[in-house]
């Protein structure tokens, strides 16, 4: 006997939408959908983005730095001053200055290691972008009438899981912004899990499906047959009472003829 599928468990509408799949010429099997995979920073990643990156110890200008406690205004100071054209102002107090010795102080501030991490920094935010690039929505929900009672639960599972890589890049974002502050990024298993739940329903479905084509003509015969003790069982109450009533009459047929007989005798 077929036991591809719950039989049992299937309507006669079930039963019909399955052999008018089945049935048609250009029926084939779907592939399956892949689980969305999303990679962990690395630990030398995630200690970079807790570090507080900051100025050089050993320029002219590190004492200030250390007063200040804002590395990363003295360095956005040190763009504002390049852009700038001739005559200079100092883009803390605004008076005139000699735009090329106050560039190299400010440079001094910042040395070889804190450029390598602003670096870093942005490689990061690169990969972390092109990994939420390359997840897009899995069009076979819609393309697939077998999965369309999933396609809701699907789509919503996706734009969270988005969401979430979203914020996170923009937490990315703010420590090249701000170098200085420490940040964690947002966990975003929970997500993930829950996308990847509704892919393995949808796997189960697909796989299901494409056993039924593999055994095409065994499933047919299994759905005809569970066809006709569906409307068997979905007409056994009328069926039993029709037979009921049947008897009844035909007990009450014999005994009007068997009366009849009676009367008949008693007038000859």
């Amino acid at each position: 006997r077929c036991q591809i599928f719950e039989l049992k468990e299937l309507t006669i509408e079930d039963i019909k939408e399955e052999l008018h799949v089945l049935l048609d010429k250009n029926a084939t099997k779907i592939e399956n959908i892949s689980n969305v995979q999303i990679y962990n920073l690395t630990e030398d990643e995630i200690i970079l983005l807790k570090k507080e990156i900051t100025g050089s110890k050993n320029s002219t200008f590190s004492t200030l730095l250390d007063n200040l406690q804002n590395s990363d205004w003295v360095n956005s100071g040190l763009e504002y001053v390049e852009k700038q054209t001739e005559p200079a102002h100092c883009p803390f107090c605004q008076q005139k200055i000699d735009k090329q010795h106050l560039l190299d102080e400010l440079k001094s501030c910042f040395d070889k290691s804190y450029e390598q991490d602003k670096l870093k920094l942005q490689h990061i935010y690169d990969n972390y972008k092109r990994q939420i690039d390359s997840i897009s929505i899995d069009v076979s929900f819609e393309q697939h009438n077998l999965l369309k009672d999933l396609s809701l639960k699907y789509e919503s599972a996706f734009e969270k899981l988005k969401s979430s890589l979203n914020r996170n890049l923009d937490i990315i974002k703010e420590k090249i912004s701000t170098p200085s502050k420490p940040i964690t990024l947002n966990p975003v298993i929970t997500e993930l899990t829950s996308l990847n739940e509704v892919i393995k329903l949808a796997n189960d479905k697909i796989n299901d499906f494409n056993a039924k084509i593999d055994q095409k003509d065994l499933t047919i015969k299994e759905l005809k047959k569970l066809f006709w003790e569906n409307i068997r069982l979905q007409y056994d109450v009328i069926i039993t009472n029709y037979q009921a009533e049947k008897s009844l009459f035909d007990k009450e047929q014999k005994d009007f003829d068997s009366e009849i007989s009676i009367i008949k005798i008693g007038i000859d």
